[in-house]
């Protein structure tokens, strides 16, 4: 029990020595980005284009990101409109001209919202961009069609080592051997050979 209260003095003593916004955070349920993805209905790499406050009285800013990388849930999008919390606590300060890895859901009332707990995250190069598609992506233990199903991006599903995605003709993913990747595309299973 004493190291117990020990570790909780501990832990408030850091998040009051944290500045706000990162303190905010820190009570946000120690959840990564790869965690936000799975739960998250979209997910995308994009710069901000426009932060737009609400018209009433609520705490809302509209945030138009020019999509570079779609993840999850959306396909063939190149711009998209996100709304977070204005003030508080729990507010993302999103930045004009900055690239930001997105998540977020679904809301009654509010088409896509995302918070400083959904683990956006600013991207400061195109390495930062990259390195994190591919974290987020590289998720090969997942088969490929139960990674469609739960809405993963086509061109974000990455393959074990020495495997090859293709597309079936009706749209649904698989990874296979060389071999059997020009087997497939020769009895016309596939829908690209690429």
């Amino acid at each position: 029990m004493k190291y117990f209260v020990i570790s909780i003095m501990l832990s408030v003593l850091v998040i009051s020595a944290m500045p706000f916004q990162q303190a905010s955070q820190a009570m946000c349920v120690g959840a990564d980005e790869v965690f936000h993805f799975w739960i998250s209905d979209i997910a995308f790499i994009g710069t901000v284009s426009e932060i737009t406050p609400s018209n009433n009285t609520d705490n809302y800013n509209y945030v138009t990101f020019d999509i570079k990388y779609s993840l999850k849930g959306l396909e063939d999008v190149s711009n998209f409109t996100v709304s977070t919390y204005r003030h508080g606590s729990y507010s993302y300060d999103f930045k004009v001209d900055s690239e930001y890895l997105v998540h977020a859901n679904e809301r009654a009332g509010v088409e896509y919202f995302t918070d400083l707990c959904s683990a956006n995250q600013l991207l400061s190069t195109e390495d930062d961009a990259e390195k994190m598609m591919k974290e987020l992506s590289d998720v090969k233990s997942i088969p490929p069609l139960k990674l469609k199903q739960y809405g993963i991006a086509s061109h974000a599903i990455k393959c074990k080592d020495n495997l090859f995605l293709i597309q079936k003709y009706n749209d649904s993913p698989a990874c296979v051997t060389e071999s059997t990747k020009q087997k497939l595309v020769e009895r016309g299973w596939t829908v690209n050979e690429n």
